[in-house]
């Protein structure tokens, strides 16, 4: 779920030219994530481990989620990486519902794809950290 004034903003990384798509209003946010998937054909793959997804809470009520992992296309053809943060305010009128604020997406284009990506060697997340795992 997301507020009725949330936004996202998409960055596209495809052979050295970057492109950046913005929107505003939830209905605006999920066209535009339909649209991108859609349009590219993508499947995100998150990388569940410590090292690809993390959550804080901030003092204000803010909680931040990053995330990251791999992009497929049909096959399972891994073409890319992905990184991802997610702002969520919690909901007064539902019981312990939260909903997305804002969000960065940041979609890497990328044959030679190795091992899972990890949030400390992403352009958008690396600077978030640290944020720790509770113990």
């Amino acid at each position: 779920n997301f507020w009725s004034d949330s936004t996202i903003q998409i960055t596209l990384n495809s052979n050295g030219e970057v492109a950046t798509e913005e929107a505003e209003s939830a209905a605006a946010v999920v066209a535009l994530l339909a649209e991108i998937k859609q349009r590219h054909k993508l499947y995100f793959s998150p990388n569940l481990s410590a090292e690809g997804v993390k959550g804080r809470s901030e003092p204000h009520g803010l909680v931040v989620v990053l995330v990251c992992g791999t992009l497929h296309q049909s096959a399972g053809v891994v073409v890319g990486l992905f990184e991802q943060t997610f702002y969520l305010i919690r909901d007064p009128l539902t019981n312990n519902s939260w909903k997305i604020k804002r969000s960065q997406l940041m979609l890497t284009s990328k044959s030679n794809v190795a091992a899972l990506p990890t949030l400390g060697d992403g352009e958008l997340t690396r600077p978030l950290l640290p944020i720790q795992s509770p113990d």
